[in-house]
């Protein structure tokens, strides 16, 4: 659900999202939008704007964010997959 709200954010950047607009949209509570928006920001995928919060267009991983929003529609359970397999290990058989 986090990246639902992280492509909600990314979707319109110019458009602000506060806790309450998330969490309706995304039929979750709002103490949960409100912490995960303030992770988001902590992150730097989004930027506070007031008691809302934006995607950050400027920041480092805003490349990365396009192409998951971009893939994510016919890739949902994919990306989801990913997500709950956790990091891949490398040669060594290390996760680091």
């Amino acid at each position: 659900m986090q990246l639902e709200l992280l492509l909600l954010l990314h979707r319109d950047p110019d458009a602000s999202w506060t806790a309450d607009d998330a969490a309706q949209h995304l039929r979750a509570a709002v103490p949960w939008a409100a912490g995960r928006l303030d992770d988001l920001a902590a992150s730097g995928l989004a930027e506070a704007v007031g008691p809302a919060f934006r995607f950050r267009t400027a920041g480092p991983w805003s490349a990365t964010v396009d192409e998951i929003a971009g893939r994510y529609p016919a890739r949902r359970s994919t990306i989801i997959g990913l997500i709950f397999a956790g990091p891949a290990a490398g040669p060594n058989g290390r996760t680091d």
